[in-house]
């Protein structure tokens, strides 16, 4: 994705299927599982900010024209700052 964002090819409709997003990130959503079961543990699941709607929608790789990862699965430094206002958003709550 961010190859062919640097090569000014067209990045729209560029993704992952939902499912196959999360089958490849299944041991990582099991793992975070786990620990929001434990006391004083909050996790965010980002593929509610990076996916929308169901099973068969895309995941997609760029948000308003700006890639999203670096490559196929590690997020790049546009995509991090989104996961971590969400996350920072969740912190935030938390200490109300």
């Amino acid at each position: 994705m961010y190859s062919r964002w640097l090569r000014g090819l067209p990045s729209q409709n560029v993704g992952a299927g939902r499912a196959e997003h999360e089958d490849r990130s299944a041991s990582a959503k099991t793992f975070l599982d786990s620990q929001a079961e434990k006391p004083g543990v909050t996790t965010v699941d980002p593929v509610e900010l990076f996916c929308s709607g169901n099973e068969g929608s895309l995941c997609p790789a760029e948000q308003n024209g700006q890639p999203l990862y670096f490559d196929q699965i590690h997020l790049n430094g546009f995509g991090a700052d989104g996961l971590a206002a969400v996350v920072l958003a969740r912190l935030d709550l938390m200490l109300m």
